[in-house]
């Protein structure tokens, strides 16, 4: 029978239903802790890291990671599943010598999610390939490291056909106009919450690089920026047609501290607050409508019109 080594280049998890929650140790033993990808079909999952906020994982949904020392998953109670464990130096040997192979390495190494939308079409391929590599490390037979490699291969593929790198590669103009739109409809109810913007993917239904990727391509800016100028907007706005006291509208806009917010404007204006509000209360001596942009050191609140 073929040696695989004491340490096999994947190790296959099935995570199978269970009345209490678990804690599994995510790092290869003895190993750099190479990728991680994570299959959740049902039920819900936390990465755990210490010393970092917890980060939960929605089902269905597939991510892929490289562990940190020390991270944990916890799954809940009934969570059924497949965690794959890949040894750092296999995705290399295994895509050796394929034109695909630059792409598919540099999207391993950036950590990355498929929502439920995105999972609908690669579900099944992701799956029969972890199976198929799961079968070969319970009994090995000849060529087993190149059958490993093989459906490795495939399910890195089906995980970047699902994420898109075709569509961005090829523009995809009508599918980043719908996200788009969708992102602002999202961002317009909830940016008063602060979502960071792993949440807002989540909801459409995309990676975070991904909708990263459709709104530096579409609009030259990152979504992050963007929660942020909706966010400055709605505070210039207020601070020239409120009345409002300053902490009275910090806590309106989601901030915690009237200092939080002050900070905030401050970076994304130049102008403290107050500052802001005395300069914007003066009358334009050019007649132009409105005032602010002048009276405020030239800021304009960006304006959703800019979106496609």
């Amino acid at each position: 029978m073929p040696d695989l080594g004491t340490s096999p280049p994947i190790a296959i998890q099935p995570l199978r239903s269970a009345l209490q929650p678990r804690h599994l140790p995510l790092p290869i033993t003895g190993r750099e802790p190479g990728h991680a990808l994570l299959v959740l079909q049902d039920g819900g999952a936390v990465l755990r890291v210490p010393g970092q906020e917890d980060r939960a994982l929605p089902t269905p949904s597939i991510h892929w990671f490289r562990p940190a020392v020390g991270e944990r998953l916890v799954l809940e109670a009934g969570t059924v599943g497949t965690l794959a464990l890949i040894r750092p130096d296999f995705p290399v040997r295994a895509l050796s010598g394929q034109v695909e192979a630059p792409a598919l390495l540099a999207m391993l190494e950036r950590d990355g999610s498929l929502g439920s939308a995105e999972t609908e079409g690669c579900l099944g391929a992701v799956a029969r390939a972890l199976e198929a590599i799961r079968a070969e490390l319970m009994a090995p037979q000849f060529g087993a490291e190149l059958v490993l490699a093989a459906e490795l291969g495939l399910l890195l593929v089906a995980l970047a056909r699902a994420r898109g790198l075709g569509e961005i590669d090829r523009g995809g103009a009508g599918g980043d106009a719908r996200h788009l739109q969708r992102f602002r409809q999202l961002l317009e109810a909830h940016f008063r919450a602060h979502w960071p913007v792993g949440r807002y993917a989540d909801q459409l239904g995309l990676s975070p690089d991904r909708l990263h990727a459709i709104c530096q391509r579409r609009l030259g800016r990152t979504p992050k920026a963007l929660i942020a100028e909706r966010l400055a907007r709605e505070a210039a706005q207020g601070l020239e047609r409120s009345s409002l006291s300053i902490a009275q509208l910090s806590h309106a806009l989601g901030f915690r501290e009237p200092g939080h917010f002050s900070h905030f404007f401050k970076r994304m204006t130049g102008l403290t607050p107050r500052r802001f509000r005395g300069m914007a209360s003066r009358p334009d001596p050019g007649g132009r409508d409105g005032g602010t942009a002048s009276a405020a050191g030239g800021f304009t609140p960006p304006r959703f019109s800019d979106w496609p």
